[in-house]
């Protein structure tokens, strides 16, 4: 069966009640993403497996900051302080993100991109790999509820920055990379958060 699925990224107001307007965030505020897939011709589950902060539309661009990899592990929510994190899941079909606005250090164009890679399976089937995990109050926890899932996004390997390439990923109709951007994320007197 052609599935013709439909993937979205969509920026959502403070209540998630409709999309933002505005793409144009301070230091300090959250910025809610609302990852989601067409499901009306199959019950699905959808996942998050990474998404890569750049300064371009070019996902392999420099400087970059993967914030969510390793297959649904919300890496930025483990830096002391953050307030970024998956949100507890609602529906199968969507994924709340709540992120951290930050600037990278060196850097004044405050123009920010996103690219994630959203990957859906039938809610029949439950993939142990696939998983959406935030680091809350000293442990790793997952959105569905079963935080064993978790346990691998500790590892040591994680924290390694690598290049990661877009062939890495197969574009599949159960597998898509999707954009959000430009964002403009400007400073305030609040205490800035750099990325080198």
């Amino acid at each position: 069966m052609h599935l013709n699925l439909d993937f979205q990224l969509r920026l959502m107001a403070d209540d998630w009640s409709s999309e933002r307007k505005s793409s144009v965030y301070f230091l300090g505020e959250t910025v809610n993403i609302e990852a989601s897939v067409d499901h009306r011709h199959l019950p699905l589950r959808l996942h998050v497996d990474s998404c890569v902060a750049t300064l371009t539309s070019d996902v392999n661009s420099y400087p970059r900051y993967p914030f969510i990899d390793h297959q649904g592990c919300f890496t930025d929510s483990k830096l002391s302080g953050s307030r970024s994190r998956f949100l507890p899941r609602v529906q199968n079909h969507l994924l709340q993100i709540q992120l951290q606005p930050f600037l990278f250090h060196h850097d004044h164009r405050h123009t920010i991109y996103i690219t994630c890679y959203l990957e859906a399976e039938p809610v029949s089937r439950k993939d142990p790999v696939k998983r959406a995990c935030s680091f809350t109050n000293g442990r790793w926890r997952s959105v569905d509820g079963d935080d064993s899932v978790c346990e691998s996004c500790s590892a040591t390997s994680i924290h390694k920055r690598t290049p990661r390439s877009k062939t890495k990923h197969r574009q599949t109709e159960l597998h898509v990379e999707t954009r959000l951007g430009p964002m403009i994320f400007l400073t305030t007197v609040r205490k800035h958060k750099y990325l080198d």
